[in-house]
Formats: structure tokens, C-alpha cells, sequence
């Protein structure tokens, strides 16, 4: 029979970084040699990217989002606001 934790324990032996889940809800670092108890939830540490996005407004009152990197559309009247990042889980 497949151990429960079968995928992560692979991923883990060949270095991927390893949280378990706690009983408020949050994600721990496994700092230590997990123990793969079953009654536990053990995931791979998502990996993140930075998105930085502003918002802008047009001619004709439509609101929309350019994405770093990514030139304004011709129809922008303005900017709405900074440079924002937002944090997304790939």
C-alpha cells in the first residue's frame, strides 16, 4: 500500500522544503527530519511570485490593470494609483 505522504516524502528527499500543517490552521517549517505520521498534513512549501500591477483609468471611464513590464493602453486617461505588489502562490 502507497504511504499517505508518498508524493511529499519524494519531494522532500530530493530537497524540496517541507511545512506540516498545525492545529491553528498555519503552515509550519519542518526544521527537523519529519516524522510522516499519518494523522498529520504535510505539504511542499509553495513557491511564490511578486507581481507588481497599477491601475490606470480611460477615456471613456473603464477601469483596467497593467502589469509590470507591459506598456499603458492608448486609451489610458490616468493613473489611479502606485505601483502595487501582490504575492501569488505558482
Amino acid at each position: 500500500m502507497r504511504h499517505k505522504h508518498a508524493d511529499v516524502i519524494h519531494a522532500w528527499a530530493e530537497g524540496a522544503e517541507v511545512e506540516y500543517l498545525a492545529g491553528d490552521g498555519s503552515w509550519i517549517p519542518c526544521d527537523h527530519n519529519p516524522q510522516w505520521w499519518t494523522a498529520n498534513e504535510y505539504r511542499v512549501k509553495p513557491s511564490f511570485e511578486i507581481i507588481k500591477y497599477r491601475n490606470y483609468i480611460t477615456e471613456e471611464g473603464r477601469i483596467g490593470v497593467v502589469v509590470e513590464g507591459e506598456p499603458p493602453p492608448d486609451d489610458m486617461s490616468m493613473w489611479l494609483d502606485d505601483w502595487l505588489e501582490v504575492e501569488v502562490e505558482v
